[in-house]
């Protein structure tokens, strides 16, 4: 006899409201942290008007998504608490962040990604058609925060212009010698 498994680790609304939140809060300290940072520090390419609409048009963009959160369906909700649970939290990031790069540069068509729902449902569809599931189960909500760094949130610090401060160090650091988190 199969037994049914009854999965009570399911995201909430205020989960991923709250992560977009967090989010948005990590791209403006990061834009607090480049502005109290020496001029001299910065690669002579460095084009901070460029870099500076970048973190404002995500923020405005996030900002915009956390309003519409409260309409993302209960099945999305349940399809993103299963992927949360099944693929690595860095697998999740890499599409998000280009899922999000893409729509501040306008590099796709704007309705898109109009909603939260909508940015979720093709997060969804595109982990799922490029990364294998790890079957990890782990916490849907620990996962959901790792999805979004805190720590040079947008990756501009490892922007070849850019490689600025002690946090490129410490990602490049982390990077190399973080356990894996393979199950």
């Amino acid at each position: 006899m199969e037994s049914t498994q009854v999965v009570t680790d399911i995201l909430q609304h205020a989960d991923i409201e709250t992560v977009l939140r967090r989010f948005s809060a990590a791209i403006e300290r990061d834009q607090r942290r480049i502005d109290a940072m020496p001029r001299a520090k910065f690669h002579p390419s460095y084009d901070d008007v460029m870099w500076r609409d970048w973190r404002r048009g995500h923020r405005i963009y996030l900002n915009r998504l956390v309003s519409t959160v409260v309409d993302v369906p209960l099945v999305t909700i349940e399809k993103l608490s299963t992927i949360a649970r099944s693929y690595e939290p860095e697998v999740i990031r890499a599409v998000i962040l280009e899922i999000l790069s893409e729509v501040v540069s306008s590099c796709c068509d704007q309705d898109e990604y109009a909603t939260a729902a909508l940015l979720f449902e093709d997060l969804i569809r595109q982990v799922q058609e490029r990364a294998r599931a790890t079957a990890c189960d782990q916490s849907a909500t620990v996962s959901l925060a790792r999805w979004f760094p805190l720590s040079d949130p947008l990756r501009i610090a490892l922007d070849p212009e850019c490689l600025y401060g002690p946090s490129v160090a410490l990602t490049l650091l982390i990077t190399k010698s973080a356990p894996s988190t393979d199950c």
